[in-house]
């Protein structure tokens, strides 16, 4: 995450994402591929939109292949 757009424009260190990820206030959904982490999302769980979808993030070589499209529909179901 921190290695890639909008983060790096963004100048997000990799010690905030990894507050980002481990706050008790957000859940983290994964996506696997024969066990390798292949992506996640984050949804905010507290204020005006319980449920809001923070963040996708997909690695760069399974991006353009369904997996960001895969985690947006689990979110929304």
């Amino acid at each position: 995450m921190a290695s890639s757009e909008p983060w790096l424009t963004l100048r997000r260190t990799i010690d905030a994402c990894r507050r980002l990820v481990s706050d008790p206030s957000r859940e983290v959904d994964v996506a696997r591929a024969a066990g390798e982490l292949i992506g996640f999302l984050i949804l905010a769980m507290t204020g005006p939109f319980p449920g809001y979808i923070q963040t996708v993030c997909v690695v760069p070589n399974r991006r353009g292949g369904g997996v960001g499209s895969l985690l947006l529909a689990f979110a929304e179901t």
